[in-house]
Order: structure tokens, then C-alpha cells, then sequence
């Protein structure tokens, strides 16, 4: 097993590891991934790759202590469904629920879906006009979320370990101005789009395999993440403008 802090392997047989996910794509220490670096840095622009970076880190390593959510915006065939096919590959596609605000906030029995992943994402997102009281909590390293099955009577209280990732074609619109979730934003924008002929297919992450150009270099792509020290994955998260 791969300590992610120290990066040194250890016995696998102790019976407190447990796994809840696994990873379509095997080890590799080799960092080298240009057809992703390129895109990534034509798609993000070169300041942000770096935000990127811990963010993936981050999902890599279950690290969900530093209180920050992704929020991509552009338009369509600006590359967020891309970014977020690889925060998919390197979460699991079992670690990963999709949602919308909407239904994390106002569905009562949506949280139960979250226990045991590693991320959420929210895509197509807009305006929403309700307070954003689950999300904050969803990215607070203290709060509890309260789960409810549905056609059950069993009710718990959980911490979420995961990490959100939001995409939107522009900036969210909410009632709720607290500068507590405002502060847990990395926003990224993603203003180069592609024409609709010249669009590919780079990844596509499903249950049993990953298909697309960059599928080849999720081994690397998962590499380049842990080069990033913790350390450094911490700072850039926590002061991501310098």
C-alpha cells in the first residue's frame, strides 16, 4: 500500500486498511503526461495548472481537511466535463456521486448517497435561490450531515469526506452571501472553447473501463499529482493567490 504522505510502499495485509474504491488504471511513478499538461494548461491557462494540481492531489488522497471546493466556468466545449472525467479517474467511479444544488439542498435523502465517496460533482449548475447551508457543510472539516434512507426509518448523522467540484456555464447566483462558503471557492475559468467539429473525446470514465485519448496517461496523470508534495498541496489550497 502506498503511503501517499511519505510515498513509500508498506504491507498491504493490515487489517485496518480498508478500500471502498478502485482505481481503473495502474502505478507509475513516471510524472510525464504532455498530451494532459498541454491541454490542461491550454484549457486553465499556465497560473492555474498548479490549483489544479492540489485539487487533484487532493482527490487522489482522500485529503478533504482543507476546506475548498473547485467551481469550473465556461461555456460549453470549454473543457469542464474533461477536467472533471479525470477528478472521476482518479477518485474511482464508485468513489464518485453526481448531483445538482438543487438536490443536495432540498432532497432530504440525497445525503445518504454521499456516505463513503470521495467526490461529488455538480454539473450544469446556475442560479440557485436558496441558501447553501449542505454545501458548506459538505466542505467544512468539522460539520455532520444528517442521512436519511429512503423507505427506511434508520437516521444518522455522518462526516462527509469527500471533495465537490461544481461546473457552470457562469458564476452562481444564490441568496446566500456568508463569506463562509465564499472563502471555499477555487474558481477556474475556462474560457477557450472548442468548435463543436473539432471536439473529442479525451476521457470518458465508466464502471469497468476509461476510454480516450488521455486514458493512456492516467498512470502518469496520477504521478504528476503526488509530485506535488503534501505540503505544498496544503499551502496552494489554502493560499491558492499569492
Amino acid at each position: 500500500v502506498l503511503d501517499t504522505k511519505t510515498l513509500e510502499f508498506r504491507p498491504g495485509n493490515d487489517k485496518e486498511l480498508f478500500f471502498q474504491t478502485k482505481l481503473a488504471f495502474e502505478y507509475s511513478e513516471d510524472t510525464t503526461c504532455p498530451k494532459f499538461s498541454t491541454w490542461l494548461e491550454w484549457a486553465v491557462g499556465a497560473d492555474k495548472v498548479v490549483i489544479v494540481q492540489a485539487f487533484c492531489r487532493a482527490v487522489l488522497t482522500g485529503y478533504t481537511t482543507g476546506e475548498k471546493f473547485l467551481h469550473l466556468i465556461g461555456a460549453g466545449g470549454s473543457g469542464k466535463s474533461t477536467l472533471q472525467q479525470v477528478l472521476i479517474a482518479l477518485a474511482g467511479f464508485s468513489g464518485t456521486h453526481t448531483s445538482d444544488l438543487e438536490t443536495i439542498e432540498t432532497n432530504r435523502f440525497e445525503a445518504h448517497s454521499l456516505i463513503g465517496k470521495r467526490l461529488l460533482l455538480l454539473t450544469d449548475e446556475a442560479s440557485f435561490s436558496k441558501r447553501l447551508d449542505t454545501l458548506k457543510k459538505l466542505t467544512s472539516a468539522s460539520d455532520t450531515l444528517r442521512a436519511e434512507r429512503k423507505y427506511g426509518t434508520q437516521v444518522i448523522n455522518f462526516k462527509p469526506e469527500l471533495l465537490v467540484s461544481i461546473a457552470s456555464n457562469e458564476h452562481i447566483s444564490s441568496s446566500d452571501i456568508s463569506s463562509g462558503l465564499e472563502r471555499r471557492r477555487l474558481t477556474i475559468m475556462m474560457n477557450n472553447v472548442v468548435a463543436p467539429s473539432n471536439r473529442r473525446n479525451l476521457i470518458s470514465v465508466y464502471p469497468d473501463r476509461v476510454e480516450g485519448e488521455l486514458a493512456e496517461e492516467l498512470p502518469n496523470i496520477a504521478a504528476w499529482c503526488l509530485d506535488m508534495s503534501f505540503d505544498q498541496m496544503r499551502d496552494t489550497l489554502a493560499n491558492p493567490v499569492k
